[in-house]
């Protein structure tokens, strides 16, 4: 019985070793896309811009339930087909584009867009239709751009455009480094071994 129990120990504290292994990554490298200076874009009315919506008003998104001044690019997307940035990123070495994708604050009860990654002319990444800016979140999406040299942020008004808003928003271009696996420990509740 002592071995059946060691055994029955054993297997319990790998468990809760498993469970609490994450892997780990340092930031090397950040660089925010309002920064960043398009190649090309477009948009309803050439409505493309940094860090204000269409009428010259703070970009601002819901996040996590409250409406937020964030910075980033705003597109007003073209009715019945899509507004897009394109940037150049060749050389740069980012990996992610980390930031929060959704329809501006002003557009109560408006917008209905897909955000759309392209790299080099492929779609990587799209969402699924927004919600309305004041009453919904907007999205956080972290979408893999290694080796791209060509990226393409994409607003599909998904039919009519009234009120399609986009805003990529805190939106940066990111790369990591590893550096291994890393245990947490907080609590764990696996019971004892009899």
């Amino acid at each position: 019985k002592t071995e059946t129990a060691i055994s029955a120990a054993a297997s319990t504290l790998q468990k809760a070793i498993d469970g609490c292994t994450l892997d780990a990554s340092v930031l090397t490298n950040s660089v925010w896309l309002d920064e960043l200076d398009w190649t090309s874009c477009a948009g309803h009315s050439n409505a493309v811009y940094k860090n204000r919506d269409y009428n010259g008003g703070n970009l601002q998104l819901k996040i996590d339930g409250a409406v937020t001044d964030v910075r980033g690019v705003f597109a007003h997307s073209i009715n019945e087909g899509e507004a897009y940035v394109e940037y150049n990123i060749d050389g740069k070495g980012l990996d992610y584009f980390e930031g929060y994708v959704g329809i501006d604050t002003d557009k109560i009860n408006m917008g209905d867009v897909i955000f759309k990654f392209y790299g080099d002319g492929e779609l990587i990444y799209e969402t699924a239709p927004s919600l309305t800016g004041f009453t919904d979140n907007a999205a956080f999406v972290r979408v893999p751009i290694k080796n791209v040299k060509r990226l393409r942020l994409v607003a599909d008004s998904n039919g009519a455009n009234a009120g399609d808003w986009a805003v990529w928003g805190n939106a940066r271009l990111t790369s990591y480094k590893y550096i291994g696996s890393v245990y947490t420990f907080s609590s764990y509740d696996g019971g004892e071994a009899s």
